[in-house]
């Protein structure tokens, strides 16, 4: 099995969305299986990315039941249904800077992005990351994406974010078929 990280922010530019979502479909004919979270924005252009392809294969992780944007096809996978969700939580803990100051919402929100890069199993780690998100001076997202890149870079896992020129044109080739 083929799986990709798909996450980043909620407010994205016209240009970013339809990036991701092109790619999503791409991916998803290629036989790539989307790891994404169903909130608004990056989220969304990969989930819908996914379904504009036939049988398109994704694992949408979700905090708590009826998280996320109002539409969607596909099953949705809450923490509560899964009997490891507090080892994803330490290991999520172990790389939020302020993980004592988040309420439970935010924790669940984080931790989320544990399975995103890890899968169900927690052992199953993504190929590659894809991302449109907001950086600092060190390229690193912002907000909940910055926890599934962190992680995924622990793991050696390459990640890709399009607000980044270099990345965008690398993923633009890629669509391309360079």
């Amino acid at each position: 099995m083929k799986y990709y990280t798909g996450v980043g922010s909620r407010k994205i530019p016209v240009e970013a969305y339809d990036l991701l979502h092109s790619a999503a479909a791409t991916l998803c004919r290629q036989g790539w299986i989307l790891r994404s979270g169903h909130a608004e924005g990056s989220d969304t252009a990969f989930e819908l990315g996914c379904d504009s392809v036939y049988m398109g294969s994704k694992e949408i992780f979700i905090p708590w039941s009826g998280f996320g944007w109002t539409s969607g096809q596909g099953m949705q996978i809450p923490l509560s249904s899964l009997a490891n969700s507090k080892e994803a939580e330490y290991i999520a803990s172990k790389i939020h800077p302020a993980w004592d100051k988040c309420s439970r919402g935010v924790k669940a929100l984080h931790t989320r992005n544990v399975y995103q890069v890890l899968g169900v199993d927690l052992a199953t780690p993504s190929k590659f990351l894809l991302c449109y998100a907001r950086s600092g001076w060190d390229h690193v997202p912002e907000g909940g994406t910055r926890t599934a890149w962190v992680l995924a870079k622990e793991y050696g896992i390459e990640c890709f974010n399009i607000e980044l020129v270099k990345d965008a044109i690398r993923v633009r080739e890629f669509l391309e078929g360079k």
